[in-house]
């Protein structure tokens, strides 16, 4: 029969001080649990750097008992815990193809190879171009949507690789009542691809009501260029400032009712989408136009 622990009981090492001298125990021992809650071994930290810990718990909830048998010695770099159904545990290599782990960058960074990592998926959006501001009194007109970043997806074998540089490329800035929103920055992963931000919406007063731009991208399997801003308009067709464009990952700010009330533009949604437009004030200082959403790159790793 198995000892049991229960309640504040422990084991005390037989040298407190390294722990290194082993418990013996010649029959196996059992913690119990409490009745809404698995049993669970706790292992602390060192108490000179706090009180944290490590612990091991059973589940709630089990079907019948079991026991894992550790492996007899240590595996190799990148490689995973396995079982044979049976409780048996050993350290085998990933079939090749298997996803390994993600790594997202919403800003700019080291992307590091993992353990076992032999090929890669990496996609990225530059950051979104911001609106336009909306007109200030004469007309009232309002601002056209900033354009969305441009898309690329590449495979790549990483042999011979171990850190790339990541640059994640913030959005554009809405503009002011009266001036264009500006460009997205550039999205990279090392030379692999290029994303290029999308253009600021126009502003009424510039003479012209053009949606931004989208942005452009290159070097990967796949390059997409992003969807293009809406455009501005004139106070009297009612039609609102321009929408933000959308990206790959999904829509830009939403277009603004064209009220005449110097209403600022909405901000991109999705990574690398554009801000909307700012709308026009017919007695005062035109909105501001939202501002691009900024970029974003995911890297996948497999086996």
């Amino acid at each position: 029969m198995p000892t049991t622990i229960s309640g504040d009981t422990g084991i005390t090492f037989p040298d407190a001080t390294t722990q290194s001298k082993a418990v013996s125990q010649a029959t196996p021992f059992a913690v119990t649990a409490s009745a809404g809650a698995g049993a669970q071994i706790q292992l602390p930290e060192a108490t000179a750097n706090g009180t944290n810990y490590v612990a091991v718990k059973a589940a709630d909830n089990l079907a019948a008992n079991t026991t894992w048998t550790l492996p007899s010695s240590d595996g190799t770099n990148g490689q995973v815990l396995q079982t044979n159904g049976s409780g048996t545990l050993s350290f085998a290599t990933p079939a090749s193809g298997s996803l390994l782990r993600v790594t997202v960058f919403t800003s700019s960074g080291t992307w590091t190879k993992g353990a076992g990592t032999n090929y890669i998926k990496v996609r990225g959006v530059g950051g979104g171009g911001g609106g336009g501001g909306g007109r200030t009194s004469a007309g009232s007109d309002n601002g056209a949507g900033g354009g969305a970043g441009g898309y690329s997806e590449a495979f790549i074998n990483t042999s011979g690789v171990s850190t790339v540089s990541v640059t994640v490329g913030t959005g554009g800035s809405g503009g002011a009542a009266n001036t264009a929103g500006t460009t997205g920055n550039t999205t990279t992963f090392g030379a692999y691809i290029t994303c290029n931000g999308g253009s600021g919406g126009e502003t009424p007063s510039s003479g012209s009501f053009n949606g931004g731009n989208g942005g452009t991208a290159t070097g990967g399997d796949l390059n997409v260029t992003g969807g293009g801003g809406g455009c501005g308009s004139t106070a009297n067709r009612s039609a609102g400032s321009g929408i933000g464009g959308s990206s790959a990952f999904g829509g830009g700010g939403a277009a603004m009712g064209a009220d005449q009330s110097g209403t600022n533009g909405r901000s991109g949604n999705a990574y690398g989408s554009g801000g909307s437009g700012g709308v026009g004030n017919f007695s005062g200082t035109g909105g501001t136009g939202g501002a691009g959403k900024a970029g974003v790159v995911i890297v996948e790793e497999y086996a």
